[in-house]
């Protein structure tokens, strides 16, 4: 068995422990945001590995305890992530498992993907959008994705925003879904107007 397939097989068993754990807050609360919650912890977190290889090696260390392990994490995620979160990666160094993570948070999240649509959406604009403009926003974009929320396959959904500053755009919105890009902005609508004119903006 490759050192990959054996990951795989070590990992499996907690994403599925984790996401069943996911589920059955979810259903038990009838409340998705919290499950949206617990996938966007573990994003954050591998996020956070990749960024950072030194917290990455120090929780792979097997010369550093435990007790060092749980205590320097929890320092750096205990404001920023779900208890539940928390108490599953503090699991995952009892066991000796967090050198594992990677993997046991991908599989965890292709579980989690096969049974919500989430759909992450960048937003460019000139100043920052009022939760009222977002709301507005997140109900157009519900109507252009209506079709693919409406398949059978799709438990529930969401879209997740992540809002960015351009000053360069002089105004309006450019927004990214997936490959898929919406150019609302007045700098688009001046280039436009430029090749028209056969002028360079």
């Amino acid at each position: 068995m490759t050192n990959k397939l054996l990951s795989i097989k070590i990992a499996d068993p907690y994403a599925e422990a984790f996401f069943q754990l996911s589920l059955s807050l979810y259903i038990k609360n009838n409340d998705p945001d919290l499950f949206y919650q617990l996938i966007f912890d573990i994003q954050d977190f591998l996020k956070l590995l990749k960024e950072t290889p030194e917290l990455d090696n120090f929780l792979k260390n097997p010369l550093n305890s435990n007790i060092l392990k749980k205590n320097i994490l929890n320092k750096i995620i205990e404001n920023k992530f779900n208890l539940q979160t928390i108490n599953f990666l503090n699991l995952l160094i009892d066991k000796k498992r967090i050198d594992t993570i990677q993997t046991i948070g991908k599989i965890f999240l292709e579980k989690a993907y096969e049974f919500v649509c989430i759909k992450f959406v960048e937003v460019w604009s000139t100043i920052e959008l009022s939760q009222k403009q977002q709301e507005n926003l997140i109900q157009k974009i519900n109507i252009l994705l209506g079709p693919i929320f409406s398949e059978p396959s799709v438990q529930f959904y969401k879209i997740q925003l992540t809002l960015m500053l351009d000053t360069n755009l002089l105004g309006g919105l450019i927004i990214k879904m997936g490959s898929k890009i919406i150019d609302l902005s007045l700098r688009n609508e001046l280039q436009q107007l430029g090749k028209k004119l056969d002028i360079t903006i």
